[in-house]
């Protein structure tokens, strides 16, 4: 039983493990293909949208879309903006590293 317990175990880490690598591939690739071609440069802004795992945003039904060029629905009639929407809006408040932000209800999902 402790054999089977722990096989498991293993599997389950397996494909965890899978789903987060699957996720920071698509992550890099959001950048370098949405957002840089449009004109996204600022450097604290492409560093944001690289390590905010945004799936964390998104209901279970939706991860698999989480870096896609749209906007996504998270129930009850609201969607999470795309993310060259946020990426940009970030960008063209130009923050600096004192600067604090409160963002509510915006939709940005970051």
């Amino acid at each position: 039983m402790l054999k089977i317990c722990f096989i498991t175990g293993l599997l389950f880490n397996i494909s965890f493990g899978y789903a987060q690598i699957k996720h920071d591939i698509e992550r890099k690739v959001m950048v370098s293909n949405q957002l840089v071609p449009r004109g996204i440069k600022d450097p604290a802004t492409l560093k944001a949208m690289q390590n905010v795992t945004r799936e964390q945003f998104v209901p279970e039904k939706m991860k698999p879309y989480a870096y896609s060029d749209s906007p996504l629905s998270i129930g009850y009639g609201q969607t999470i903006s795309q993310p060259y929407i946020v990426a940009f809006m970030t960008q063209i408040v130009e923050l600096n590293s004192e600067d604090k932000v409160l963002e509510i209800g915006t939709g940005s999902g970051y």
